[in-house]
């Protein structure tokens, strides 16, 4: 479904300014670059779920009873 994907792209966008603004805030308050890095990591991991690089079971399982339902 088209909504349902786009609420799932919004809810990966949300986390992802999320993560940012702990990046920015961590590289203002000068916290060790490896945490940094952790939150960077994330927002990657955002970005997959986004562009579809990253795939969870239940995602793969939404598409294919959607393009079950769409072929019939």
């Amino acid at each position: 479904m088209v909504f349902d994907t786009n609420a799932r792209h919004f809810e990966s966008l949300r986390r992802m300014e999320e993560a940012i603004m702990r990046v920015i805030a961590g590289l203002d308050e000068g916290i060790p670059t490896y945490l940094i890095a952790i939150e960077l990591r994330q927002i990657i991991h955002y970005l997959g779920e986004i562009n579809g690089e990253n795939s969870t079971d239940e995602i793969l399982g939404n598409i294919s009873r959607n393009f079950y339902w769409q072929a019939k």
